[in-house]
C-alpha cells in the first residue's frame, strides 16, 4: 500500500530486484499501469543481457561479474587474476548507465507525448562487459 501511494505520484520507479521480487512487491508493469500508467520502471539486475535468458534472474556482485567477463585477467600477475580497483568499477558504471536509461526513458515518453509508462534497465553483466571496451584494442596494463 505504501509503495502504491508513492507510485501514484512517481515518474520513475527504480528497483534493484529480480522479476519475481518486483511482482511480489506490486511493482511489476501491470500493477504500475493500474496505479499510475505513465510511471517508468527502471530495473537493475545482475545478469540480464540484451535478451532474457536462464540467468536473467540470478543474483550477482561486482567482483563476481568482473571475474565472469574476464576483467580480472587484465590485472594482477599472469595466472593470478585480481579484483580491479578498491572502488567497485562495475557498480559505479551500472549506476551511471541506470541514470542514463532513466533519463532517456523519461525524455522518450515526453517526446512521444505518451500517456503510458515504459521499462528501462541495465545490469552488472552489461556494465562489466562495457568496462573492457577501451581495453579491446590495447595490451593489458
Amino acid at each position: 500500500e505504501v509503495a502504491q501511494r508513492l507510485v501514484a505520484r512517481a515518474d520513475l520507479v527504480l528497483v534493484n530486484k529480480m522479476d519475481d521480487q518486483i511482482h511480489h512487491l506490486g511493482l511489476d508493469r501491470e500493477t504500475l499501469d493500474a496505479v499510475h500508467k505513465k510511471t517508468i520502471l527502471l530495473q537493475l539486475k545482475a545478469h540480464q543481457g540484451e535478451k532474457a535468458s536462464a540467468r536473467s534472474n540470478w543474483s550477482g556482485y561486482d567482483p563476481a561479474l568482473q571475474g565472469k567477463v574476464g576483467l580480472m585477467t587484465r590485472f594482477g600477475p599472469p595466472g593470478c587474476p585480481n579484483f580491479h580497483g578498491v572502488a567497485s568499477c562495475v557498480d559505479y558504471l551500472t549506476g551511471y548507465m541506470a541514470t542514463f536509461s532513466g533519463i532517456a526513458a523519461l525524455y522518450s515518453r515526453e517526446e512521444r507525448q505518451s500517456k503510458s509508462g515504459d521499462w528501462a534497465g541495465t545490469s552488472l553483466a552489461v556494465c562489466a562487459s562495457l568496462t573492457q571496451l577501451t581495453l579491446q584494442r590495447r595490451e593489458p596494463p
